[in-house]
């Protein structure tokens, strides 16, 4: 892999980091932010990071074999998978092979996140039949867990 450049958009699941990137790519941020950006960001692909895990591919299937890349980042999705710490991540390896790495941390407000958080469990439900719900409430959470 060579790429060199990347963009991290980084957060928590729901925090906005899908917005950010498509405000980006329809050059709709404000220019005071985007002034902050690597000048050839809107070029690269975005790149889902957490694919890696989701879909067991290799940072070096996902990203572009040149030049830059804007990776979106769910800095929760570790745990869900049940790995320690980052350094666990298959695609830190990813992070470590670039030559620069700009970062944009988005990090919203707590009733926000939750909100969100919520709002998504409940549409994640609606999506399960009654059998999966059962397990999933009863035997894949612990008790202290349940609600």
């Amino acid at each position: 892999m060579s790429t060199q450049n990347l963009l991290l958009v980084v957060g928590p699941s729901g925090g906005g980091k899908s917005f950010f990137v498509d405000m980006l790519k329809a050059r709709a941020l404000d220019p005071a932010i985007t002034a902050l950006l690597p000048d050839d960001c809107l070029g690269w692909p975005v790149v889902e990071a957490n694919n890696v895990m989701k879909n067991r591919q290799t940072g070096s299937e996902l990203m572009p074999r040149d030049g830059g890349a804007i990776l979106h980042y769910d800095i929760t999705f570790i745990h869900r998978f049940g790995l320690a710490d980052y350094t666990c991540d298959p695609f830190c390896a990813t992070l470590f092979n670039a030559e620069q790495i700009e970062i944009v941390y988005l990090k919203p407000d707590r009733d926000r996140l939750i909100q969100q958080f919520i709002m998504r469990k409940d549409a994640h439900r609606k999506t399960k039949s009654r059998l999966n719900l059962f397990w999933a409430d009863w035997f894949r959470l612990p008790s202290s867990a349940r609600v």
